[in-house]
């Protein structure tokens, strides 16, 4: 993430890498049979067996990957109470449902924790935990493409805009009325923290396409 000074606002943002973590690297599974044809031209049944294995691979991928993120997601929060503490920022962190907001209720949002920050104002805003399989047990000069933190100034990462995640926590800051979230992603080797404001400008133009897909499709239901 490259150096930051100490007295920087942006110290905070620089990761933390402890050392000891070990790192367990799951082998891809691949499908390496060829497609025979019958007489009538049809594939054969060890072409439906081999595309069968690779929609079950696709599949326990995904579920890996949500079972990594669940498993995962209360010692991110520790890890994140204990970075921002050794920033500065004596943070609490605390469940929080379903927030819904009297004047759209067709929209709702369950942001992973409240945080109180006595050195924030507002003192209070909002985690967002994301602990993607994909940079498992990699260092921060490691990290894959493509990824929602893009390496801005400084080699600072950052949320990238344009994701489908920053509109999710602007809406949850605006369905729970605060200006303020943290969002960390956490691995092993590494946590990145960034503090995300919320913008006006983003949220009128988010909003009018989430009351649509709720009028269209969830109210259809």
């Amino acid at each position: 993430m490259g150096p930051t000074p100490v007295d920087s606002p942006l110290e905070y943002l620089k990761p933390v890498v402890p050392h000891g973590f070990d790192t367990l690297i799951c082998p891809e599974v691949e499908c390496t049979a060829q497609p025979r044809q019958h007489r009538q031209g049809q594939p054969c049944s060890s072409h439906a067996r081999c595309g069968g294995t690779l929609q079950r691979a696709v599949f326990l991928s995904k579920l890996q990957s949500l079972s990594y993120g669940i498993s995962n997601e209360q010692p991110a929060v520790h890890r994140y109470v204990s970075v921002m503490k050794t920033r500065g920022h004596d943070v609490e962190a605390f469940r929080r449902g379903l927030v819904v907001d009297p004047s759209c209720p067709w929209l709702g949002a369950s942001p992973d924790r409240l945080i109180f920050d006595p050195s924030e104002t507002p003192m209070h805003g909002l985690l967002e935990v994301k602990c993607p399989y994909s940079q498992k047990g990699k260092s921060v000069s490691q990290i894959a493409e493509p990824f929602y933190m893009v390496k801005g100034h400084q080699d600072i990462f950052r949320l990238d805009r344009s994701h489908d995640y920053y509109f999710k926590v602007l809406g949850q800051m605006a369905l729970a009325g605060l200006s303020w979230t943290d969002f960390a992603v956490f691995s092993d080797p590494f946590m990145i923290v960034e503090r995300i404001r919320f913008c006006e400008q983003d949220w009128a133009v988010a909003r009018p396409k989430l009351d649509n897909f709720s009028f269209l499709f969830c109210c259809l239901i």
